[in-house]
């Protein structure tokens, strides 16, 4: 292959790449991306902190946490997530971000029974029946997986092994 060869396979592709530049519409992620030249992915996860945080939580729960029905386990998830920088802050250390909500949880009948009330909701909705809610002053139902004294219990329980 002579030089001239080159020079024409070089002329070749730098026509073929901007025939496929100009068909193509650019999008801001691309611009933005083009800007840092992938400097947002050196040393860093590709996955949001958020994301990361949940899912070691997720992970350390599923092997410290016994949910037979998994309605309790999917609303503690759903509650956590709804603290962000609690999130944030406990990255890498999913039992002390558990144990921080739990404290909160423990320490408030009204969130309890608030937990408690979206725990039967869950169940309901898994279960396509209806939940059973404990009233003040009655017995809960003999069929109710989820009462306020086991759900405290539960949760005492998953304190103790933060």
């Amino acid at each position: 292959m002579t030089h001239h060869d080159r020079d024409d396979d070089r002329d070749e592709n730098r026509r073929i790449e901007q025939e496929i530049r100009g068909q193509r519409q650019a999008s801001l992620a691309d611009a933005l991306a083009g800007q840092d030249n992938g400097s947002h992915l050196k040393g860093a996860s590709p996955t949001p902190v958020l994301k990361r945080a949940m899912l070691e939580i997720g992970q350390w729960l599923s092997q410290h946490f016994l949910d037979n029905e998994g309605s309790l386990m999917a609303v503690i998830l759903r509650r956590l997530q709804q603290r962000p920088e609690q999130l944030e802050a406990g990255l890498g250390t999913p039992a002390v971000t558990v144990a921080a909500w739990l404290d909160i949880v423990l320490a408030s009948d009204p969130i309890l029974e608030d937990l408690v009330r979206e725990v039967d909701m869950e169940w309901g909705r898994r279960n396509q029946e209806r939940p059973f809610f404990e009233r003040p002053g009655q017995e809960p139902h003999p069929d109710d997986p989820y009462t306020r004294a086991g759900v405290r219990h539960q949760l005492a329980d998953l304190r103790g092994r933060c």
